[in-house]
């Protein structure tokens, strides 16, 4: 009977502290962008001819609409995000089969919102980040990427691929147009813990209690 008061107090304690915000809690916070730039990746596409004039010179290139479409949305949405200047980190060349870096400034770029849900045994933590491939004008000659590293392996995102770099770090790509989210998932130390203090109290009783009926049945 006094084990099992034991374990229902230990349940009692359990239940009350999953009622405080340590242990059930959801909040969300805006981070602001510092570095209004942004890094996408253009791939030419296979079977595609590469042709240099189209991607650097005429009117219809790659950077020209790029600009041009980003002019558009800031005219018919001025507190949109859009593109306000576009630079290929190396020239491009036609022989080249290695993906080019493009630098984009970014106007009005979006705060990375950041939620914290905490339940009784888990936090789990989701970052979502302005995917600036949302800016890129379709084009059927390229595919766009963009991706970020990490020194950890994060419980899940949304990522197209994930792969292991040279250097030990994890490197995340995102081809699609959707906002870029990683999650991370902790075990919520406290609450453990508690179960695992509740828990040695309750064995330390059975134990005092056994060692007491035994010795009250040698004293008979």
């Amino acid at each position: 009977m006094k084990k099992c008061g034991a374990w229902l107090c230990v349940l009692v304690v359990a239940v009350l502290c999953s009622a405080c915000s340590a242990f059930n809690n959801y909040e969300t916070v805006e981070l602001p962008v510092d570095d209004p730039t942004a890094v996408v990746f253009v791939q030419l596409n296979a079977g595609v001819v590469f042709d240099l004039d189209y991607l650097m010179g005429t009117p219809d290139s790659l950077l020209s609409r790029l600009i041009t479409d980003n002019e558009q949305i800031k005219a018919e949405h001025p507190d949109a995000p859009y593109v306000t200047a576009a630079q290929f980190r190396e020239t491009p060349v036609a022989d080249a089969t290695e993906p080019y870096a493009l630098a984009l400034t970014i106007a009005n770029y979006p705060a990375q919102v950041a939620t914290l849900n905490t339940q009784p045994w888990t936090i789990t933590r989701t970052y979502t980040l302005f995917n600036p491939l949302a800016l890129m004008p379709a084009d059927d000659h390229f595919t766009y990427y963009t991706g970020i590293t990490s020194e950890r392996r994060h419980s899940s995102a949304n990522a197209t691929a994930v792969s292991l770099t040279e250097d030990g770090e994890y490197a995340y790509l995102w081809t699609g147009t959707d906002a870029i989210t990683i999650t991370d998932v902790f075990p919520n130390r406290p609450l453990y813990y508690l179960l695992a203090l509740g828990v040695a109290t309750v064995v330390g009783v059975v134990i005092f209690l056994v060692a007491r009926y035994i010795s009250c049945k040698k004293r008979r």
